[in-house]
């Protein structure tokens, strides 16, 4: 059993519906501080671990499971504030393409408790053609009921 939750918060992250673009949101902020650390799913079943990389302004994520099988997400994340919100830019290159794809979450930290939420691929169906055009999507519409889809269960943070 611990086993397949642990591949439910893989799955969450490799293949959800989260929004997706060739184009980052500005990597203008230091990394959230708050952020870094291993985070432990709500089960026991498996790990989130965020590390800093030597820029201040990316982040190394990987995944363990309950069998110590670990997967790196993201080489290149980095977390951004839009109205108050949290996103997690979590950069990476699409097997197949061979391009680099960044998928976004919303995140919120609360006492030493991880929450996060995809931001929803069936919000729009709008392609951006830059940086700045994915910026002002966000700007408009992050506060928009629908934007993020349902938060999930929170991860603690390892002492």
């Amino acid at each position: 059993m611990k086993k397949i939750i642990s591949s439910v918060i893989i799955a969450l992250f490799l293949f959800a519906c989260a929004l997706e673009s060739e184009f980052s949101l500005p990597n203008t902020e230091k990394n959230d501080k708050q952020l870094i650390g291993t985070w432990i799913a709500n089960d026991a079943s498996g790990k989130l671990i965020i590390s800093q990389n030597n820029d201040n302004r990316t982040l190394l994520i990987k995944i363990i499971d309950d069998t110590n099988k670990e997967e790196i997400l993201s080489k290149n994340a980095f977390n951004s504030t839009i109205n108050g919100y949290n996103i997690l830019n979590l950069v990476h290159v699409d097997n197949a393409s061979k391009k680099q794809i960044t998928t976004f979450y919303g995140y919120r930290i609360t006492k030493n408790k991880l929450s996060y939420a995809e931001v929803n691929d069936k919000f729009t169906d709008r392609k951006f053609t830059s940086s700045k055009d994915l910026l002002s999507y966000f700007n408009e519409n992050i506060d928009k009921k629908g934007f993020f889809n349902d938060w999930e269960t929170p991860m603690i943070k390892s002492e």
